[in-house]
């Protein structure tokens, strides 16, 4: 298997600084994704829960605006396994990314399909690989320059999409589990009021 680097596969940018704080104004015409945005469990970004803002808070001509199959990766964590990474897919807003992320955008979508880098880079083997350039102390930060290096393994096509469907089925197992067991708590509560009646 071809092991590539990010550099070789990905223009990398930097999410957009804001001065302030970011201000939900709710109806704003541009939405900002963050790092709290990125679910551990999910290779989508969900744009129903990203921050609205005003114009005045982000300038024209930005870069940090996202394109559909952007792969967006957290710049900092606590530790190992904590930086994690999703897709960007689309959105009927604009939406810009915030310097907690960094933005990869694939040169060649034929080559990696955008789930798979996301899915590699939040696995404990992408994380191992963002570990060796780690800085810092408690919360640990990954550079734009030392992301560009990190290497990537590339299977082919056909395995990227089983890896992806597995995961995604395992996704939904998960889900599924997670209802029954808040079902099961319903059903044992009730049975308890029942009890002590």
């Amino acid at each position: 298997m071809k092991l590539q680097a990010i550099k070789k596969l990905a223009e990398i940018k930097s999410g957009h600084s804001f001065r302030t704080a970011i201000k939900d104004t709710v109806f704003g015409p541009i939405l900002v994704v963050q790092s709290v945005n990125i679910e551990s469990r999910s290779l989508v970004i969900d744009s129903n829960e990203l921050k609205a803002i005003s114009k005045d808070d982000c300038p024209a001509g930005e870069s940090s605006y996202l394109q559909p199959n952007d792969v967006i990766i957290t710049a900092r964590g606590s530790a190992r396994g904590s930086f994690k990474a999703a897709v960007f897919q689309s959105c009927d807003k604009p939406v810009i990314a915030s310097s907690s992320v960094y933005i990869l955008r694939l040169k060649n979508t034929e080559k990696i399909l955008p789930a798979y880098l996301a899915l590699y880079l939040s696995s404990q083997a992408g994380n191992a690989e963002l570990a060796k350039v780690m800085t810092g102390g408690a919360i640990r930060t990954v550079l734009k320059k030392d992301i560009a290096d990190v290497l990537v393994p590339i299977p082919d096509t056909a395995t990227q999409k089983i890896l992806i469907q597995l995961y995604q089925n395992i996704q939904a197992q998960e889900a599924q589990l997670s209802k029954k067991i808040k079902i099961n708590n319903k059903i044992l509560q009730g049975a308890l009021q029942l009890t002590l009646l």
